[in-house]
């Protein structure tokens, strides 16, 4: 099912021009504060392993990034596992992201309650990402490199997943009548897959158009004829109704 709105968030998110990472001036020549040095720092590290990976970049790649000493890197961060740890909590997953999914992905009925779309979420997702091509790059090739058991990231993206669903789980979304908690982690966990194998295609060249390619697989994840006006709250109407039998944490308050 083709939705004019998703066409329009791929559409404007593709045209954002991609944030940039470091500062038009030389920051060694600026009066920076600690806290701005440092993200200064995070950027560049996240700027180098999107281009060669954490295992092939230096502390000395970081500190002719930002045109300063390694040493003077130390006062910042203690290791470059730490600082690889930073990139990850501040630079991907961070609130920044989780506004861009879930700001615009909610509705509410004629009741007042509130709800979460999960089908729009991930258009939402998809559309941020590719307004943000080098920082997707970077998390796709850590998640490659820490398949590796001894790599410092392995444990972050061994848990990331159950990390996920544990948040994800606590969202009141608005699922089709019938669908299980455990129905709805599997297609959770099937859409987070081939979400990542779509951007690993798009990076590969495989593909050009990540939003299209998104819609078309949105078609199967999301069937018009089982999730109608759930797939995006702009297709809520008054007669509708009251959703909150359908909410994933309210539900079950209608059966008591």
């Amino acid at each position: 099912m083709s939705i004019p709105i998703w066409k329009t968030v791929l559409h404007e998110y593709s045209s954002k021009p991609e944030p940039a990472r470091l500062p038009p001036a030389d920051p060694k020549r600026q009066r920076l504060k600690p806290h701005e040095r440092k993200a200064f720092i995070i950027q560049a590290a996240a700027d180098i392993i999107a281009h060669k990976g954490f295992q092939s970049m230096s502390m000395q790649d970081v500190a002719n990034e930002i045109g300063t000493s390694e040493a003077a890197l130390y006062h910042y961060v203690h290791s470059k596992d730490e600082l690889l740890t930073l990139v990850l909590d501040r630079t991907y997953e961070n609130p920044e992201a989780d506004h861009a999914t879930y700001a615009e992905a909610s509705g509410t009925d004629v009741d007042g309650h509130r709800f979460f779309y999960f089908p729009r979420s991930c258009v939402n997702l998809i559309g941020y990402n590719m307004s943000r091509p080098q920082m997707v790059r970077m998390f796709s090739l850590l998640n490659g490199e820490s398949l590796n058991p001894n790599h410092p990231a392995h444990e972050y993206f061994a848990q990331r997943h159950l990390n996920n669903w544990a948040y994800f789980s606590n969202i009141n979304w608005v699922l089709p009548e019938g669908m299980s908690r455990e129905d709805f982690h599997h297609l959770w966990r099937l859409t987070m897959s081939a979400m990542d194998g779509l951007q690993y295609r798009w990076f590969a060249g495989d593909i050009t158009n990540l939003g299209e390619e998104w819609l078309h697989f949105s078609d199967d994840l999301f069937p018009a004829e089982t999730w109608g006006h759930l797939l995006d709250p702009t297709l809520y109407t008054p007669e509708d109704g009251c959703l909150l039998h359908l909410g994933f944490l309210t539900r079950e308050q209608t059966k008591a």
